[in-house]
């Protein structure tokens, strides 16, 4: 694999926030493959700082469950494993069934209506085949969803499994070309559920979109697999 690059940072934010940010958003974006070491002494070279700033970053990144330490001690992405995705994904499940729990309660109409307005988006970004904006886009959806979750620790919470499964998403993609509109169907079939009022509906309908990936993933791991 070759070596990941980084571009010197600028005075602000602080030097420490700069450093976790670029090599988390490396991990996140798929620069730093999972199961890659990361020279923590190649990587302070790239930043222009010393090795203080990225080890606290690479501890803040461990904490947060990108990092691990290998048998060499050096710093790795956490690999990608049937157990891991399998794992996140069930939590990230449990969480999105959560928000439509509490979009349920809510009884506000408006919430429904926000989703199928950036399902729409989505399906247009689909349609324009622009990689860029569909990404964007089922973000945008998701965090539509999360955002009926009421205590803001569990929607960090949210964030940061999905965050953990972006590499795996860029993983399933490789598969070869599918479909990309069942995500909308999915996404609707969510939202008619929640107008309905229809709480096992609408966590059937989360399980469905959810399991949907974690096949995908877990085929092109065990395809890859020795």
């Amino acid at each position: 694999m070759p070596p990941p690059t980084f571009t010197a940072i600028e005075a602000q934010p602080t030097k420490d926030e700069q450093v976790y940010a670029q090599i988390r958003r490396a991990i996140i974006d798929g620069n730093v493959q999972p199961g890659q070491e990361l020279p923590v002494a190649t990587v302070a070279v790239q930043l222009g700082v010393s090795r203080i700033p990225v080890m606290r970053a690479c501890q803040r990144l461990i904490g947060e469950g990108f990092l691990d330490i290998n048998t060499r001690r050096n710093m790795v992405v956490v690999p990608l494993t049937e157990e891991r995705v399998t794992e996140e994904l069930s939590l990230l499940n449990d969480l999105e069934c959560m928000a439509v729990r509490e979009a349920l309660r809510a009884l506000d109409p408006d919430i429904p209506e926000r989703w199928r307005r950036l399902n729409q988006v989505l399906a247009q970004a689909i349609a324009s085949g622009e990689g860029t904006a569909r990404v964007q886009a089922n973000v945008q959806f998701h965090a539509a969803l999360w955002d009926s979750l009421r205590s803001p620790y569990v929607r960090n919470l949210v964030a940061l499994v999905w965050d953990h499964l972006e590499p795996a998403r860029a993983f399933a993609s490789t598969a070869g070309p599918w479909d990309r509109s069942v995500s909308v169907r999915e996404h609707e079939a969510i939202i008619q559920a929640v107008e309905a009022g229809d709480a096992t509906a609408a966590q059937a309908a989360v399980r469905n979109h959810r399991q949907r990936t974690v096949d995908r993933v877990l085929a092109v791991l065990r395809a890859r697999s020795p």
